[in-house]
């Protein structure tokens, strides 16, 4: 095989997995967090409809009027708390509870369902800002590309590693030649 084709198949093997590594990256952590922050909009949803609707339950067609209790209902301690923002709609769509501040696009929406003898009485609806999650995707796109980068320089100086391989060839050959002749010589004149 000629060193052209040679620097011409790591050429394109080195842009492929640079180009690979520098998509991927970002992409992975992107969906990872995705289905993370999915996963979590829909634990803190489910826990908080158990709550209301075993209030709903306990306090029949009243509920709606009594907004201090269901504040502390979809109230989140500190420690748990994400710049969210919870409501609680009723099936007509008006707005019974809300807290927290408004989110800005992009966001990240769960809705669930709140059933008190197997009908829907209410809803509940969790937002999340995408903000952060984009922000950390974009640390890890320059991460990817400064890796691609790196990966594709390094592949790409293979091929002058084996050129100097071949020039070595031809090199030591006489290197050793030279070196016989003057060990010889120093034999003769001892």
């Amino acid at each position: 095989m000629q060193i052209s084709n040679l620097r011409r198949i790591l050429k394109w093997s080195a842009i492929a997995l640079a180009a690979t590594v520098a998509v991927a990256a970002p992409t992975n952590h992107l969906i990872d967090s995705s289905g993370k922050l999915t996963e979590k909009l829909d634990l803190k949803a489910t826990f908080l409809a158990q709550d209301i609707s075993r209030h709903i339950y306990l306090n029949g067609e009243h509920w709606k009027y009594q907004i201090n209790r269901l504040n502390t209902l979809i109230e989140v301690p500190d420690q748990l708390r994400d710049i969210n923002r919870v409501r609680i709609v009723d099936p007509a769509g008006t707005v019974i509870v809300e807290q927290g501040p408004a989110i800005e696009w992009p966001l990240r929406t769960r809705s669930l369902p709140i059933f008190v003898k197997e009908a829907q009485v209410a809803s509940i609806e969790i937002d999340m800002s995408l903000r952060p999650l984009l922000a950390a995707t974009g640390l890890y796109a320059i991460f990817g590309i400064v890796i691609g980068f790196l990966i594709y320089f390094s592949i790409r100086i293979i091929p002058h590693g084996f050129q100097c391989a071949i020039d070595a060839k031809d090199i030591f050959p006489s290197r050793l030649i030279c070196r016989k002749r003057l060990e010889h010589r120093t034999a003769e004149s001892t």
